[in-house]
Order: structure tokens, then C-alpha cells, then sequence
């Protein structure tokens, strides 16, 4: 039978020098070493006839346990031959006035010892108790200079470098960062705006090259139509130009005789034009693939909006050159350019 006392538990703690009691959750977290005050104060506050929890120590076996108990309390697992821990009995001493309590080891279990040498088998309780306060200081001697080691010193230096580099890097990527967004804003701006502006100008002329052409045409038979080839990034690609008469299919540009080329170029000038109005308009010769209907169409529409717009032309032909409000002839003179006005 082993008897242990309350009082005989606070003195090995004591006379151990505190070797402390390492309380192990089940998960084997660490937790924070107590106290000989802690531990007196924790047993004191226990309360008797409460079910044992997973780890079958009751109450009572915490307030009357030895050293034994404090290897349970580390989370070491005894092997058994027969029985567990909730067979150990606890009885009171009928001798004793103090009414301290005892552990009683029941007949029913049996400890496996097959896993211990017989060196460790013949040593005695005090020589055990001797070998883990040797064992326990030799692991604090051990965990101190390792602390004090230079390694661990310049290890904790270069950690700290390197955790001060991280803060000024990361500083540095956050003032980068910031800086990329403001730029990328600035760009998406300025390209929202640039396709506000082009889309305005297109849907303008779209709306007036048509009635352009035909008044420029002097005919309600044509049609002309302005297509993008890419619509959401119009820069990437070109604007097709579709002519349509009177029961004839669509046409392109490339498809047009010169004269109708030219005629349909000075269409889209003049809507352009009359979107943003340029201060001089300047042809040169282009009347050259003209025939002379397609001369007197140009002509009657300029004379028609001299209001709105200046031109000056650049021409041979003695139909437009006198149509012209003022005339500049450049002629040769003895082999130089001379100016006839």
C-alpha cells in the first residue's frame, strides 16, 4: 500500500527545489508552468465526489496523490497488465486524527514493468526521485545556454535584419502599388475620354454623310453608311464606308470609279467639317478625276455654303477657277515662278 499526504505532496515540491508541475492538455499544447503556491491553492479548491474526466484521475486521487500523480499530470501514459487508473480505490485511515487522506493501490490492476531494464527495475524511490531532479536540471542547463548561445544570438540578429528589410520593403511595395493605381486611373481616364471624343465625332458623321452625299450628289437615290470594324477598341481597326443606289447592292470604297471616290472623300471632309470646323480648307486638284457634272456638282455646293467654310483650290480648270471669289496665277517668268493676281 502507498500512502501519500497532502502535506508530503507540498513538501517533495518544496524540497525538489520547484521542479515544476508541466500540466499537458490533450491536444499537447504547453501550457504555463505553476507554482507551489498555485499548486496548493488548485488542490485546496477541489471538489471531492465529482466524476473522473477522460483521463480517470478523480478529485480525491489529485488532493491525496504522490509522485506518481505527477506523472500522470505530464500526460504520461502507464501501462497495465490488468485494470486503469479507475480501479485505484481511495480509503481514510481510522488512526488518524488529522483525517488526512490515503491512496490505496487495488489488487485489481497491475503495472507493466516488461519495458523497463533491470537497472531501472533495482533502483529505489529515492534514487528514481534523485534521477529526474538530475534529469530535469540537466534539461534547463541545456535550454539556458541555448538561449545564451552566439548562434542563437546571431540567428536572432539576422531574424530582426530581415524583419526590418520586410517592413521597408513592404512599406516601399505600398508606395509603388499606390503609385501603379494612380497611373492605371490615369490611363483608363484618359482612354474613356478618347473614346467619348472619337465615338462623338463618328456618330456625328454617320448622321450627316449621308444627306451630305446626296445633296453634294444633287440625288435622293444613294445612301451612305459608316461602320466600325471594332467596336469596343475602334482605334484597332478602320471605319468601312458603304455606298447604296437605288436597287444596287452595297459598295465599298475599293469598288467605286475614281470620280465617285473623289465625290465621296469631299463628302466625308464636309462632315467632318461640320463637326469641328477647321479655319482653311485646301484641294489640291480635285477636280483631276472629275467629269465635268461631277465639277458643277462640287461647285454648286461650295458656292452654297461659303458661309461656313474657306476654301482654297489648287485646280486647271477654268469652270471652278472662275467660281473663285479671288484668283492667284503662278506662271514661269524668264524660268522663275511669277504671280499673276
Amino acid at each position: 500500500m502507498l500512502v501519500t499526504t497532502e502535506r508530503e505532496v507540498l513538501e517533495e515540491n518544496e524540497t525538489e527545489g520547484d521542479q515544476p508541475w508541466q500540466n499537458v492538455s490533450q491536444d499537447e499544447r504547453p501550457v504555463p508552468i505553476p507554482t507551489v503556491e498555485e499548486v496548493r491553492k488548485a488542490i485546496k479548491s477541489l471538489r471531492n465526489n465529482k466524476a473522473p474526466g477522460s483521463n480517470n484521475i478523480s478529485a480525491e486521487m489529485i488532493e491525496s496523490g504522490g509522485k506518481h500523480l505527477t506523472r500522470l499530470m505530464k500526460n504520461i501514459d502507464l501501462p497495465f497488465v490488468r485494470g486503469s487508473l479507475a480501479d485505484v480505490s481511495l480509503t481514510s485511515s481510522s488512526s488518524d486524527t488529522s483525517a488526512e487522506r490515503t491512496v490505496l493501490r487495488s489488487d485489481e490492476i497491475e503495472v507493466d514493468f516488461s519495458d523497463l531494464t533491470e537497472e531501472d527495475k533495482s533502483l529505489s524511490a529515492e534514487d528514481f526521485d534523485s534521477l529526474i531532479v538530475t534529469m530535469e536540471s540537466e534539461i534547463q542547463d541545456l535550454e539556458s545556454n541555448s538561449l545564451d548561445s552566439p548562434d542563437i544570438a546571431q540567428v536572432t540578429e539576422r531574424v530582426n535584419m530581415w524583419e526590418d528589410k520586410m517592413k521597408e520593403i513592404n512599406f516601399k511595395l505600398k508606395r509603388e502599388t499606390a503609385k501603379t493605381n494612380n497611373l492605371r486611373n490615369n490611363f483608363e481616364n484618359i482612354k474613356r475620354r478618347r473614346l467619348e471624343a472619337f465615338m462623338a465625332c463618328f456618330k456625328h458623321v454617320s448622321s450627316m454623310i449621308s444627306n451630305i452625299y446626296k445633296d453634294l450628289m444633287q440625288s435622293n437615290l444613294c445612301h451612305v453608311m459608316l461602320t466600325l470594324e471594332n467596336e469596343e477598341e475602334p482605334y484597332l481597326g478602320g471605319v468601312q464606308v458603304c455606298f447604296v443606289e437605288h436597287g444596287k447592292p452595297c459598295i465599298g470604297m475599293a469598288s467605286l470609279s475614281g470620280g465617285e471616290a473623289v465625290m465621296a472623300g469631299l463628302a466625308l471632309t464636309f462632315a467632318l467639317h461640320s463637326f469641328l470646323q477647321s479655319p482653311l480648307l485646301i484641294f489640291d486638284e480635285v477636280d483631276d478625276a472629275l467629269d465635268a457634272n461631277n465639277i458643277d456638282r462640287l461647285v454648286r455646293y461650295v458656292n452654297s455654303h461659303k458661309d461656313s467654310m474657306q476654301i482654297t483650290v489648287i485646280t486647271l480648270n477654268k469652270k471652278i477657277a472662275a467660281e473663285c471669289d479671288v484668283i492667284v496665277g503662278v506662271c514661269p517668268n524668264q524660268k522663275l515662278s511669277g504671280v499673276i493676281g
